[in-house]
């Protein structure tokens, strides 16, 4: 679960996209059981909102990890993100990390990857990302 979290102050006219309580809900709805750690983040240039890495264990951390970077957005913003969040990225975000939970440790494929999300013109592109 999220054993980790940091959190930038915001100003007040912004908020942030994502609860910790939410992630953990979509972990235990979804047996998903991985070390993670959020980072809150703020800034104005962004359009990257949701940004996840998966690290499977290395020589010095024995086990898999997660790391999530979200942002905070104008608060006008933050009920179209939160409709567009349980629709598309929740869901989407779950099978890209299930699917790589899946693989045996041994798989060529089970190595570093990136799930990331950004906001612009009043649209979502997801992406998925693996490191060789």
């Amino acid at each position: 679960m999220v054993e980790n979290i940091s959190k930038e102050k915001i100003p007040k006219n912004y908020a942030y996209i994502l609860k910790t309580k939410e992630i953990e809900y979509v972990f235990l709805d979804n047996n998903i059981n991985i070390h993670t750690s959020i980072n809150y983040c703020f800034s104005h240039k962004t359009k990257c909102i949701f940004d996840a890495f998966f690290w499977p264990p290395n020589d010095n951390i024995s086990y898999k990890r997660l790391y999530i970077r979200t942002w905070a957005l104008q608060k006008e913003i933050i009920p179209i993100i939160n409709k567009k969040k349980n629709e598309l990225i929740f869901p989407d975000f779950v099978l890209w990390i299930k699917s790589i939970l899946s693989l045996p440790n041994n798989s060529p494929n089970f190595k570093e990857h990136r799930f990331y999300v950004y906001y612009e013109n009043n649209s979502l592109k997801i992406y998925k990302t693996n490191f060789a």
